[in-house]
């Protein structure tokens, strides 16, 4: 959306305060799937690289089952 809209933005500083957030979010309540599907949208409409985004994938659901097997 950013690039395709062409939007400028700015970095804030160190010091500044521009929200207030509380735990048990949407992130907080969405599944694993459904915030991987939400991060691939995102990064497909801004036309990245389609391999980059198959690499993350596939480099996200291996750290998944990698760890799930520790535990």
């Amino acid at each position: 959306m950013i690039i395709r809209h062409k939007m400028k933005g700015i970095a804030t500083k160190p010091n500044e305060l521009f929200g207030k957030f509380k735990l048990g979010g949407y992130s907080g309540k969405a599944g694993f799937w459904k915030l991987l599907y939400w991060e691939l949208r995102v990064r497909l409409d801004n036309k990245q690289f389609f391999l980059w985004l198959l690499f993350i994938f596939f480099g996200r659901v291996y750290k998944k089952i990698y760890y799930s097997i520790l535990k």
